[in-house]
């Protein structure tokens, strides 16, 4: 996998679910005997909120989703209790060799009302134990213990381990947290600092697509719908092309005027002029992309009015799109089961194109492209575990990732099921990692209980640190940086994917 892959895979998840949160933000309770009837603009936006979910909730739902979330947005994570261990295959001699006998596991235990986390991340290479962490927090008072790096078992309060963290990584605040300096404070800084991270609140805040600030944007957006442009047609017949079916059902084709979107892109150039969170958003969603597409840059620019480019090309722009550069079909048969969407139009010669199927088996189909890149999720779920998900979110059966451009694609198949004895859960991912790595398949496996706990170990090495200062206390965190660091240089592991 390269690095473009990645990009297209955070500029394809960030599209849909755009596009996702924009319909759900409109949904309407117009189910009945689980066939619905569109009679209006938002009974036809409930339609494509039907569809959109069960796409991405293919991939994680619920818990798993709060998981990613924790991962990759820095949100708090759900309470959890699991043992993880994983570990690679591949058809390739060489990496083959280093690989076996290798894994990774991994313990966590949290628990918000109690105030309690304890985790251990274990590294063994070829059957020998490279490196094992743990920490804790329980209550005010925090341990770290590393053997491989320091002998000592450390003991400190809360906040320092927190501070300590934190100013090693980046996550988190890093400011003074030892017990004296908490004690002089200073309201001054107290409020300066208050203020900075209401700041940051609101940046974050701006940045989730379920903020408030998102469904305001997605509100000027579906302005171009409206009662009048959404055409019915019955009884027609639509291919779902990815799972070799027909649908016979009801067909919904929005086909907004010049003068829809041209109300509406002013009304959008008003609003990013008003709302600089709304500014910095649309940035967020597209401003990596732009990164390797100079195109996507030039959207970027337009989106957020940026010198009046949007007000200014407003009327152009909804001309080209009024005609036949705009389709917004979707269909559903009469029990609502199979489903077919189409969102496709061109702003600044980029092509942005959203497809949808949902067969009548339950697989889905999802598919979002940006200029000469695309995105594509087919998930086809396990029958007898439909209902279930996996103890970290991931819904059984097999879905397959494919990325890619013009010339060049790239594949991840992931496949979630129980374990054969039952005990466990089991998500297999398989891709090509390049000639010098072959195919790789990548294990996790998963159980609903946690084993982790805190280490036992001798009095005298033993070492209480809640009244050392913040630079003790960030010269430990110091050591542990830089000593795993270098344990982690010389893993063989680490040697073949660099």
């Amino acid at each position: 996998m390269n690095s473009k892959f990645v990009q297209m895979f955070t500029v394809g998840v960030s599209c849909t679910c755009l596009i996702c949160a924009a319909v759900v933000t409109y949904s309407v309770n117009s189910k009945k005997n689980n066939t619905v009837r569109v009679e209006s603009r938002d009974e036809f936006l409930s339609v494509n909120q039907d569809l959109l979910p069960q796409t991405v909730e293919t991939i994680a739902d619920d818990q798993g989703q709060k998981i990613l979330d924790a991962l990759f947005t820095g949100k708090e994570i759900p309470n959890t209790d699991t043992d993880v261990c994983i570990w690679a295959e591949s058809d390739n001699d060489n990496v083959q060799t280093v690989l076996e006998d290798t894994s990774i596991d991994l313990k966590l235990h949290y628990n918000k009302e109690n105030d309690e986390m304890v985790t251990q991340m274990c590294l063994t290479e070829n059957g020998n134990e490279t490196i094992s962490m743990n920490a804790s927090i329980v209550g005010d008072k925090a341990t770290i213990y590393c053997p491989e790096i320091d002998q000592n078992f450390y003991t400190l309060s809360k906040d320092q381990f927190l501070y300590g963290i934190g100013s090693v990584t980046g996550i988190g605040e890093g400011g003074s947290k030892t017990p004296d300096s908490e004690a002089d404070g200073n309201d001054t800084d107290s409020d300066n600092t208050d203020a900075d991270n209401d700041n940051t609140d609101t940046a974050q805040q701006s940045a989730d697509p379920s903020s408030s600030e998102l469904a305001e944007i997605l509100e000027v957006i579906l302005t171009a719908v409206t009662q009048d442009n959404i055409q019915v047609i019955n009884d027609n017949s639509v291919c779902l092309s990815h799972f070799d079916e027909d649908i016979t059902g009801t067909t919904y084709i929005c086909t907004p005027g010049s003068k829809d979107f041209q109300n509406m892109l002013n009304s959008l150039a008003d609003y990013m002029d008003s709302h600089e969170s709304a500014r910095i958003y649309v940035h967020n969603m597209l401003g990596e992309a732009s990164l390797f597409n100079y195109r996507i840059g030039k959207l970027e620019k337009l989106l957020i009015n940026e010198d009046g480019a949007l007000r200014d090309n407003a009327k152009d722009i909804a001309d080209k799109l009024a005609g036949r550069d705009f389709n917004w079909t979707v269909s559903s048969d009469e029990t609502g089961t199979g489903r077919y969407l189409n969102l496709s139009f061109y702003v600044e010669k980029i092509k942005i194109e959203l497809t949808c199927e949902k067969s009548l088996a339950g697989g889905s189909y999802t598919s979002v492209s940006l200029d000469d890149s695309f995105i594509s999720f087919m998930a086809m779920p396990d029958a007898e575990e439909i209902n279930n998900i996996s103890s970290l979110g991931l819904s059984y059966g097999k879905t397959t990732v494919t990325a890619g451009g013009k010339d060049h694609s790239s594949d991840i198949e992931i496949t979630t099921r129980k374990s054969d004895d039952g005990d466990a859960d089991e998500t297999i991912m398989e891709f090509y990692g390049g000639e010098n790595i072959g195919n790789i398949a990548l294990h996790i496996e998963s159980k609903a209980s946690c084993t982790a706990q805190i280490p036992k170990v001798s009095e005298e090495l033993q070492k209480d640190m809640t009244l050392y200062s913040d630079e003790e206390v960030l010269e430990l965190f110091k050591t542990y940086k830089n000593g795993l660091a270098s344990i982690l240089l010389k893993s063989k592991v680490l040697g073949i994917v660099l």
